[in-house]
């Protein structure tokens, strides 16, 4: 009996969430963004990796009202990016490399890029390809970046694509 009282209560948060889901996305398609932010915002507070995902994306671009604080979008960001959202750790990786709100640092930017890059991120893909044909943070290597640069632009990444034909017009 427990079991089945565990199984009704989860399948009830199941469909609670996705109808909050739901008006989050009503009302971000009549171009409310600050009603959307206010359903999603518990949502992230709740452990949601997608809304904690778009949390951070509104603090990074001030969003919906909201004043461009990337200390924020660096925390939601970081919450979503330790649950397994790839789009949150590549962005997380830029935060790093970018140096928005931190000091810039290359190493974790990497560490982010390449752990949404192994699940075929094509940005990310594309943002490890950059980290090797720079040598940010680690020692230069076109093999490797070309491989990055080559997952990402099979996805039909265009920046990608730039970066795997500068490699092959540089002979690199």
């Amino acid at each position: 009996m427990r079991l089945l009282t565990s199984l009704v209560l989860c399948l009830w948060v199941v469909v609670a969430t996705a109808d909050r889901w739901e008006d989050a996305f009503s009302a971000a398609e009549r171009g409310d963004e600050a009603a959307a932010l206010q359903i999603i915002r518990p949502l992230a507070e709740q452990g949601d990796a997608s809304a904690q995902f778009l949390l951070g994306l509104a603090y990074k671009q001030g969003q919906a009202g909201m004043t461009r604080d990337y200390t924020e979008a660096r925390r939601w960001y970081r919450l979503a990016a330790e649950q397994g959202h790839a789009t949150a750790q590549n962005r997380l990786g830029v935060i790093y490399r970018e140096g928005q709100g931190v000091p810039q640092d290359y190493v974790e930017a990497r560490k982010w890029f390449r752990l949404a890059a192994e699940q075929g991120e094509p940005d990310a893909q594309n943002n490890l390809g950059l980290t090797y044909s720079e040598g940010q943070g680690v020692p230069q290597d076109y093999v490797e970046a070309r491989k990055w640069f080559r997952l990402a632009a099979e996805q039909g990444d265009a920046t990608a694509q730039f970066n795997l034909g500068l490699v092959y017009s540089q002979g690199w």
